[in-house]
């Protein structure tokens, strides 16, 4: 069974007993599974750290048509930086973080290329293109069908971040930054700003991996 589909069997089983502590005690309340969800979300972490591709392993092929129906290509950016963004059209921390990764993929120009990837199964082409849209996103977005890239990489949840060095490797993986929600400003610690200007520079990242993966489920 797929890392993602682990998640989704997990929230699908705590939301159930959720709904059974919340009727035995009278009322509909989220108390009644916040716990059992937030164990499910540790484990689907687990287990994606496990099944994960890690810094210094090859990305490997990642290919898949963006919202626009292009097909697009980590291999064909090969000698280019790249920087994969999981994404989520309804994920709150993704919304959050638009603006910031909005600047950040114009931040080097074209010696980086940001490739977006939407996993969850309820994102089609035209639902992808939308939310785009309205987040200000100006990097394509590739639709994952079936979360087959998010499977084989070990990505859980998002956004997550992968830096794709010029030769395939993976350079960086993990969260963005520690600001999800925006307020630390320039006391924030950039991870994936500070592995991007390392890779480029021909230095190693100061952080290879962030200390979590948080954010919310792909349900692929």
């Amino acid at each position: 069974m797929s890392v993602n589909r682990i998640g989704a069997e997990l929230v699908s089983g705590v939301e159930r007993i959720g709904a059974f502590m919340s009727a035995r005690a009278g009322r509909r309340t989220r108390a009644g599974w916040a716990v059992p969800l937030a164990l499910a979300t540790l484990l689907c972490a687990v287990a994606s750290a496990q099944a994960a591709v890690n810094p210094g392993d090859p990305v490997g092929e990642v290919a898949a048509p963006d919202e626009g129906g292009q097909r697009r290509s980590v291999q064909d950016l090969r000698g280019k930086v790249v920087v994969l963004v999981f994404w989520g059209s309804e994920c709150p921390s993704s919304k959050r973080y638009a603006q910031r990764l909005a600047a950040l993929s114009r931040k080097w120009g074209d010696k980086v290329a940001f490739l977006g990837v939407a996993s969850n199964g309820y994102e089609d082409a035209g639902k992808v293109k939308a939310a785009k849209q309205a987040q200000g996103l100006p990097f394509p977005v590739l639709i994952d069908a079936g979360g087959k890239i998010a499977h084989r990489l070990g990505v859980g949840t998002t956004p997550i971040a992968l830096v794709v060095d010029a030769q395939g490797v993976v350079r960086y993986r993990g969260q963005i930054d520690d600001d999800p929600r925006g307020d630390k400003g320039d006391q924030a610690q950039a991870w994936l700003r500070d592995a991007v200007q390392a890779v480029l520079d021909g230095r190693a990242p100061p952080q290879a991996k962030s200390p979590t993966e948080q954010g919310s489920l792909i349900k692929s």
